[in-house]
């Protein structure tokens, strides 16, 4: 490539990298009420860090400590302690006869219950939330501090049992119009759930099959503008939604407005579809109030966080500067590749989030970006040494580490990739984010990085100079 192709390119690409730097960096307000959010404030609305809630569901038979001990004497004989006092086990429900051991159709039902828990957060994408069990029989939940309904995901997402439609002037006549039998599952009436927004209104949106549209159409037939009947979209015994009816409703979609913001029309339609095209469940899940806590560095926790990661580029900056010099910039430009991938990843895929995770992950694709640069850079400088020219060292160089380089990134690409289908909700998110990242930095260090080398090398006149390459001495006998 001639010096003047050479330049454009290189001035086109730090004009590129300089915009998306600053579109992942600064926020900046235009107009009178409008304002742009780079993707680093994006990232920083769903971090782990800086405090956030937690709720503790306890399942159906399982009380807390605090509640047995507000029971009376003769209702305490009911419930057995177990993990030293932590919760304590209804006999009758939970346990064996002997009123210890813990039935194994318990057992059954609650990891059903926890597998369907964590679908809905999963699926929902509550951003840094994390689903554990805790003594053995209760699950914790977190979430980032910056979700506004995190009230309102904890209850929902704790109800269980089968999907049902009923119908009436209050819901405790109201007829029930649609529900699961042995011979017809939920799905043959109902499709799924969504969500929407349309002009600030947001919707949760519910599909009907052909045979779910005719029973809602026949049960509102004499419906009219003077009625007061309701329709009651319930799981299991609690009510989701209560949809007052004043006309007949005969369409494949019902969208369904209220006082609902995006997040809480998103959690609705979230639980409604895990519980029509889940697995089945009946064990309820009950907790207690959603608590906040503080993170132990509070708010400035991430951009703690962020100038570690600055401090980390820069080091890294100066070491192949001051052993390179000029080719230093290629190794530059590279890692800013590598960082605008992962932020913008971190901003816009739903799955992740900056927390302790993510920041692993990224360590590790970053020490393997910085790593295999160094590698390649000293595989060129041995064929260098060795009386080549430096086009030709460059690619002898590459040659030579190429598959090594290649096989370790596509190896632990591969186990986070398989990692990801049979971890837990918090180990799926790093085994995304590595995997992700691994690629970023294979990709960076055998190809980008190595375009940013031709271009600029081909701007000096002296190519072993600007690479800070030197021959071998031979002495003459």
């Amino acid at each position: 490539m001639g010096k003047k192709k050479s330049a454009i390119f290189l001035i086109l690409i730090t004009l590129v990298i300089a915009f998306l730097c600053a579109v992942c960096t600064v926020s900046f307000e235009y107009g009178t009420i409008k304002k742009y959010n780079s993707a680093v404030s994006l990232m920083d609305k769903d971090s782990q860090f800086g405090g956030g809630y937690n709720a503790v569901y306890y399942p159906d038979g399982v009380i807390s400590a605090e509640e047995y001990a507000g029971l009376e004497d003769d209702e305490k004989s009911e419930y057995a302690s177990y993990a030293n006092g932590s919760i304590y086990l209804e006999k009758e429900s939970v346990c064996d006869e002997d009123g210890i051991t813990v039935k194994e159709s318990f057992k059954t039902e609650f990891a059903a219950s926890v597998r369907a828990l964590t679908k809905r957060y999963e699926s929902a994408h509550i951003e840094g939330a994390r689903v554990e069990i805790c003594d053995d029989y209760t699950v914790r939940v977190s979430m980032a501090q910056r979700l506004n309904s995190a009230g309102t995901a904890v209850q929902l997402f704790g109800y269980m049992g089968e999907f049902s439609v009923s119908y009436g002037s209050d819901e405790d006549s109201a007829e029930v119009i649609i529900e699961a039998t042995e011979q017809k599952p939920i799905t043959d009436y109902f499709k799924g759930a969504s969500s929407t927004v349309q002009q600030d209104t947001a919707f949760v949106i519910l599909d009907f099959t052909k045979e779910g549209r005719e029973l809602v159409k026949e049960a509102t037939a004499s419906a009219t503008s003077d009625s007061t009947s309701t329709m009651y979209f319930k799981v299991g015994d609690s009510n989701v939604i209560s949809l007052t009816v004043s006309q007949q409703i005969d369409q494949s979609s019902l969208a369904i407005s209220g006082s609902y913001t995006a997040e809480t029309a998103n959690i609705v339609a979230k639980l409604i579809d895990n519980v029509i095209n889940g697995e089945e469940t009946s064990l309820s899940m009950k907790f207690n109030e959603a608590r906040t806590y503080s993170d132990g560095m509070g708010e400035w926790a991430a951009t703690f966080v962020y100038i570690a990661f600055g401090a980390a580029m820069l080091v890294s900056a100066i070491f192949f500067f001051v052993r390179y010099r000029l080719l230093g910039f290629t190794h530059l430009y590279t890692i800013l590749t590598f960082a605008i991938l992962t932020v913008i990843c971190l901003s816009f895929i739903p799955e992740l989030y900056l927390g302790l995770n993510t920041i692993a992950a990224f360590i590790i694709g970053f020490v393997m970006l910085n790593a295999s640069n160094f590698v390649s850079y000293e595989y060129a400088r041995r064929e260098y040494a060795l009386g080549k020219t430096i086009a030709s060292s460059v690619k002898q160089g590459y040659k030579k580490c190429f598959f090594a380089l290649f096989d370790v990134h596509i190896a632990l690409a591969v186990i986070a990739f398989l990692a990801y289908f049979i971890a837990t909700l918090e180990l799926k998110i790093f085994a995304l984010a590595l995997l992700l990242f691994v690629l970023f930095s294979g990709v960076c260090t055998l190809l980008v990085n190595r375009f940013y080398w031709a271009i600029m090398m081909s701007l000096s006149k002296n190519k072993g100079k600007f690479c800070h390459f030197v021959r071998e001495e031979v002495e003459d006998e």
